[in-house]
């Protein structure tokens, strides 16, 4: 079982409501998958003692950047810090490269279909404004069953806190789909 220490970036009301109440994922059928697909999104550290990758920033960090510059809680955000526990068979980790290149293979094979159903399937959101098509195309996998749903899903992404796009990631994120496999949820401070 792999142990993961995680942070996420909300606003202070969010973080009062998750407190009291818990995650929740909005999976009804309209609402446009974020990029990983629908679940609960964090940062991760990387990993030193294995030779890893490193970040600008750690994840503490990059979930207080989220919360600011990509949600817009300027003066009013919060981090939540909660742990995961999981099986490695139960992790879709898109770093490795054995994963990723089976990704790929689907996407040559199944990306023109997810795509013919998004107007039948999802509203106009934030998410979708943005097109980026990989939470669909994950979704389309696992409703199809063609990929087995993955507890946790792991991807070293660039997110635009300062506006800049760059193809160098300044961070790992992680999807939570199932939410038994957190623990522990608290709030940090930077």
């Amino acid at each position: 079982m792999i142990k993961i220490t995680s942070f996420h970036g909300t606003s202070v009301k969010n973080a009062e409501k998750i407190l009291e109440e818990g995650f929740k994922i909005k999976r009804d059928s309209g609402q446009y998958p974020n990029d990983l697909g629908h679940g609960i999104y964090g940062y991760i550290d990387s990993d030193f003692s294995i030779n890893d990758v490193e970040f600008i920033n750690d994840a503490k960090t990059n979930a207080k950047s989220f919360s600011k510059y990509i949600r817009g809680n300027k003066e009013n955000y919060a981090i939540l810090q909660f742990k995961v526990s999981v099986f490695d068979d139960q992790i879709l980790n898109l770093n490795q490269l054995n994963q990723r290149n089976r990704m790929v293979r689907l996407y040559k094979q199944f990306l023109n279909s997810a795509i013919s159903e998004i107007p039948l399937k999802y509203k106009t959101n934030r998410a979708s404004r943005r097109k980026q098509m990989d939470g669909v195309f994950i979704e389309f996998l696992i409703e199809h069953n063609i990929l087995r749903e993955p507890e946790m899903i792991i991807l070293d992404t660039y997110s635009r806190f300062n506006g800049y796009a760059s193809n160098i990631t300044n961070g790992r994120e992680l999807l939570i789909r199932n939410l038994n496999r957190m623990t522990d949820i608290e709030r940090v401070y930077l």
